[in-house]
């Protein structure tokens, strides 16, 4: 039997924690699965990814993910641990979720492929002109 701890880094939105970021399965490096929590009424983004897609389930609360293709094209998806859906977001597209429960929310993200902390290109941070 093992147990791996596992690094918890806070996540911010300006200068407002928003939630954590946990590293839950790592393989060479690079992260296959993790989980990102996000506090109540919390905002978490704008990033994108440009090689990988990013797969999101929620396992506990409710969350609005919005994607931005950057063609002046918007979407929404409701995501909670009521329908336990899994949405998966090409690269090249921005990422912003808000937490809408009223207890902090819990997403699982495996990434395709696996995120590289190397790949300095990989993930981008964005400043959209927007918030959700």
């Amino acid at each position: 039997m093992k147990t791996t701890k596992h690094k918890i880094i806070a996540t911010k939105h300006g200068d407002e924690i928003s939630g954590k970021l946990v590293e839950i399965k790592l393989e060479d490096g690079k992260t296959e699965v993790y989980l990102s929590t996000i506090l109540p009424g919390q905002f978490k983004g704008w990033h994108k990814h440009t090689r990988s897609t990013q797969n999101f389930t929620c396992i506990k609360g409710t969350v609005v993910v919005m994607v931005y293709d950057g063609n002046n094209k918007r979407y929404e998806k409701l995501l909670s641990d009521k329908e336990f859906e899994t949405l998966s977001i090409p690269p090249g597209n921005a990422i912003g979720i808000r937490c809408i429960s009223s207890s902090e929310a819990f997403l699982i993200c495996t990434p395709n492929p696996s995120y590289d902390p190397k790949d300095k290109q990989e993930k981008i941070d964005l400043v959209l002109p927007y918030d959700m």
